[in-house]
């Protein structure tokens, strides 16, 4: 897996995010933010109506989905 591919990117729905990253389902559950009807609006704006930090959602979701064997991976 290339460094691109690590990212994350904000400007996705939330409903585009759980399709590329299911593993994401859980952690954006307990966070709060609706995966359901508010599935469509990006990730960046969903975190704001949730009072979450984004860099802070963005890191805890990339040490769930891209795991230290994927990194060592050219």
């Amino acid at each position: 897996m290339n460094s691109l591919t690590r990212e994350i990117d904000a400007t996705l729905s939330i409903n585009d995010i759980v399709r590329r990253y299911p593993a994401s389902l859980p952690i954006l559950t307990a966070r709060g933010i609706d995966t359901c009807c508010g599935g469509d609006v990006p990730l960046s704006v969903a975190a704001g109506d949730a009072n979450l930090d984004l860099s802070a959602l963005l890191d805890e979701m990339k040490a769930v989905l891209f795991t230290p064997d994927e990194e060592a991976t050219p």
